[in-house]
């Protein structure tokens, strides 16, 4: 193996452990940071892809920096709390087990999570309840739907592959994608 190869090996292991020493010390800041970053990430792709496709001229900060405060205040400390308790609540790895924990997490958090998900977009970006309840009527059924079609598989993984303590960065990754879709469905008003 050439020297290129073996240090990006290194460097990839590298940040794994810092990453498992942050998640050790600082769990919940450390979970928030990566949602935070992912999400602004997303949200600056799903931008990029849509001044590629002429359907705007300039990639904004304002929007990517609402889907990072997101991910920090919201998402990250949230999901921490959620798949620790669906871990204590639902242990095992039996039909029933993984049954319960992919209908609670669908079920439960996924229509909750994109209720406030679209709430608080619509309130930062325009401050008042009826842009809250016209983005609401327009987007929140299609997204759930949408979620659980396409995000449901990811779910399974995650929920009955993926270790209990990154669990919130593999949904980080997957929710990479599905920031993406989001933000080519919201309204182009920024």
């Amino acid at each position: 193996m050439d020297d290129g190869r073996r240090s990006d090996k290194s460097m990839a292991a590298e940040l794994q452990r810092r990453y498992m020493r942050a998640l050790e010390k600082r769990p919940i800041f450390t979970k928030s940071m990566t949602s935070g970053i992912v999400a602004f990430l997303a949200n600056v792709t799903g931008q990029a892809i849509d001044k590629h496709r002429g359907l705007t001229n300039e990639i904004a900060l304002t929007p990517a920096l609402r889907f990072a405060s997101f991910g920090f205040f919201f998402s990250g400390p949230l999901l921490h709390y959620f798949y620790n308790f669906l871990a204590r609540a639902v242990p095992g790895k039996s039909g029933d087990a993984v049954i319960k924990r992919l209908l609670i997490e669908r079920l439960i958090l996924t229509p909750f999570y994109s209720l406030v998900f679209h709430s608080v977009m619509a309130a930062m970006e325009q401050g008042t309840s009826d842009a809250v309840i016209t983005r609401l009527k327009a987007v929140y059924w299609l997204t759930l739907t949408m979620n659980w079609k396409y995000y449901t598989v990811a779910q399974i993984i995650n929920l009955n592959f993926i270790p209990p303590q990154m669990r919130v960065l593999f949904g980080n990754f997957c929710g990479f994608l599905w920031t993406v879709a989001l933000t080519s469905l919201k309204p182009k008003s920024d």
